[in-house]
């Protein structure tokens, strides 16, 4: 399994509890350390609670009357270097434009292999700030 080189400091704010515990797990095991929220209102009142985090992890769909786009865009107004991972298993309509995902938005398509988790983590985290840094889905190469 690809490890997730991360230090102890890189925390995960998950917009949604994880699908599975092995999620979690795969994130633990790689240095990281989680903080769950139920849903996009939760996770909005953490970070005007000022709580640190690295990365902003996200379900495309959630619960709650925000989805994560919606989440991602309210965050971002809260905090400039936010960086966004999200997941879906909707593909052809989550995030995209024509068929193509919008320029810089990070997308791991479910479901998804444990390799593919470390490896989307690790890359939104090294990349820049709400840029989201050139990457695609990794089923498109």
């Amino acid at each position: 399994m690809e490890s997730f080189n991360g230090r102890l400091r890189d925390e995960l704010l998950n917009g949604e509890i994880f699908t599975t515990l092995r999620e979690a797990q795969i994130v633990i095991e790689g240095g990281y350390s989680i903080i769950c929220t139920a849903n996009a209102t939760e996770a909005l009142a953490a970070i005007k609670r000022g709580v640190a985090f690295d990365l902003l992890f996200t379900d495309v769909l959630m619960p709650g009357g925000m989805n994560g786009q919606q989440l991602a865009g309210e965050a971002a107004k809260l905090r400039r270097s936010l960086k966004v991972l999200f997941t879906s298993g909707y593909t052809e309509n989550a995030l995209t434009h024509n068929g193509k995902l919008e320029p810089g938005v990070l997308l791991l398509s479910k479901p998804y292999a444990q390799t593919d988790l470390a490896r989307m983590v690790r890359k939104a985290i090294s990349s820049k700030p709400n840029a989201h840094a050139e990457m695609r889905d990794l089923r498109e190469g």
